[in-house]
C-alpha cells in the first residue's frame, strides 16, 4: 500500500513538472521530463510510451526527436544508464532485452548544410529489436540495420550496420559475426 502512495506522490509531480516543461521547452517537454526522471519508467508511461511489466529502466534515459508513438518496450526490458534512442522512426523492443548503459540507437542519418549531404542524402528506417537480445555498454546500432534478431548479442563498444542472424554474436566495429550460438 505504500509502495502505491509513493508511486502515485511522484506520478503526481512528474505531471506537476511535465507541465513546467511544456512551458519552458515547448515541443521538447518529453524529451527533457524523462532524460532528469529518478523513474523513467513512469515518466514514459505518463507520457502515453507502453512499457512492459518487470522492466527495469535506468535514468539518463535520451529520447532524442521524440515522436509519439515510436517506441514500444515489452515486458522483462533492462535499459541502462544514458541510453540515447533516437525516435526519428519508431523503434520496437522486444521480451526479453537489456541494452546496457551508454548505447545508442539510431534511426535516422542526416548530414544537414554538410558538403557531403548531396552524396549521403538523409535517409531513415524503423529498427526492431528481437526478444531475448543483449547489447553491450556503449554499442552503437544504426539505422541500415532494421532488425535486430532473437537471441543475439553485441559486444561492447560495437557499431551494428547490418542485420543479424538469430542466435548469433557480434563484435566489433562495423559488428561481424563471431560465431553462432546453438540453443
Amino acid at each position: 500500500m505504500l509502495l502505491k502512495f509513493k508511486f502515485a506522490i511522484f506520478y503526481f509531480l512528474y505531471f506537476e513538472k511535465y507541465l513546467l516543461y511544456k512551458f519552458v521547452y515547448p515541443g521538447h517537454a518529453e524529451e527533457h521530463l524523462v532524460e532528469k526522471a529518478m523513474y523513467p519508467r513512469l515518466a514514459l508511461k505518463l507520457i502515453g510510451i507502453p512499457v512492459g511489466n518487470n522492466c527495469r529502466i535506468r535514468n539518463g534515459l535520451v529520447l532524442y526527436n521524440y515522436n509519439k508513438g515510436n517506441l514500444t518496450i515489452g515486458n522483462n526490458v533492462h535499459i541502462g544508464k544514458g541510453v540515447l534512442l533516437d525516435l526519428s522512426e519508431k523503434i520496437t523492443i522486444g521480451d526479453n532485452c537489456t541494452i546496457s548503459m551508454g548505447s545508442k540507437i539510431l534511426t535516422h542519418q542526416d548530414l544537414g548544410d554538410s558538403s557531403l549531404s548531396s552524396s549521403y542524402p538523409k535517409s531513415s528506417s524503423p529498427i526492431t529489436i528481437a526478444e531475448n537480445v543483449y547489447i553491450g555498454a556503449n554499442a552503437l546500432i544504426l539505422h541500415t540495420t532494421e532488425k535486430v534478431s532473437p537471441k543475439t548479442l553485441l559486444a561492447s563498444n560495437s557499431t551494428l550496420d547490418v542485420m543479424t542472424e538469430a542466435n548469433s554474436v557480434y563484435a566489433g566495429s562495423p559488428a561481424v559475426m563471431k560465431k553462432n550460438v546453438i540453443t
